[in-house]
């Protein structure tokens, strides 16, 4: 990984501690879906991880980044 692209998802994670409504950052939901579909990304380190998140995050729509936004819970319960 790049040292620009790791400086970049370091920024997102950090981002992610917050509410961010603008689509650009994966929301909690978002990241159990993928924890839980996809086991071994427990395993990756912070880095690799947010990367891995980042990248299937900007795969969605804007309708389907916004059905996540406008339900943060979705999924966790």
């Amino acid at each position: 990984m790049s040292a620009e692209r790791e400086q970049e998802v370091l920024q997102m994670a950090e981002r992610m501690q917050t509410k961010d409504t603008s689509t650009e950052v994966p929301v909690a939901s978002f990241a159990y879906e993928i924890l839980k579909a996809h086991p071994s990304v427990r395993d990756m380190g912070l880095r690799e991880r947010m990367d891995f998140l980042l990248k299937r995050w900007n795969r969605l729509s804007k309708a389907q980044k916004l059905d996540y936004v406008n339900d943060p819970l979705r999924g966790l319960l």
